[in-house]
């Protein structure tokens, strides 16, 4: 069963002329990049709403310069640093945003979100069990043995083929 907020995010995107398949699709790649622009874009948002400034390594930019073929960005090359206070207006702004556009990429996709969430709750409810905490991030980190949610078995109760 879908929530309230899936049902309103579903209009909102059918008002827009978008897709929304009724079981779990990969779509084509124009799709792709809105939704991962419409992502970070929000998530963007949260930073500099909360003072905080992301900056990619100087090693890594350096390496992009001699590079000719487009390099994937992630966790890793990246460093955080706080540079202006908070504001938890528009914090709690960019988070509502997050949780639409979140909301729509699963749409997108076709993908039961309410029983995907159900299942990576359930995962990571393990982790307190059998992770540990990562000093320099501050990430919970589950243990070398965590069993992987099984994702797949959740989109082929819904019709994917994959």
């Amino acid at each position: 069963m879908q929530s309230t907020h899936n049902d309103r995010v579903r209009e909102m995107m059918k008002g827009f002329g978008q897709d929304c398949p009724e079981k779990p699709t990969v779509a084509d790649v124009a799709t792709r990049i809105l939704r991962f622009r419409l992502l970070l874009e929000e998530v963007l948002e949260f930073g500099e709403a909360a003072g905080i400034a992301v900056f990619v390594r100087d090693d890594f930019v350096h390496c992009l310069k001699e590079l000719k073929e487009p390099v994937p960005l992630s966790m890793d090359k990246l460093v955080f640093s706080s540079f202006s206070e908070p504001n938890l207006v528009e914090m709690a702004d960019s988070i509502a945003d997050i949780s639409v556009v979140n909301e729509g990429s699963a749409i997108a996709f076709g993908l039961p979100m309410s029983e995907l969430q159900e299942t990576v709750d359930r995962n990571n409810l393990l982790k307190i069990q059998t992770g540990s905490k990562c000093p320099e991030t501050g990430k919970f980190l589950k243990s070398p043995n965590h069993p992987k949610p099984d994702f797949a078995k959740v989109l082929r109760d819904h019709g994917w083929e994959g």
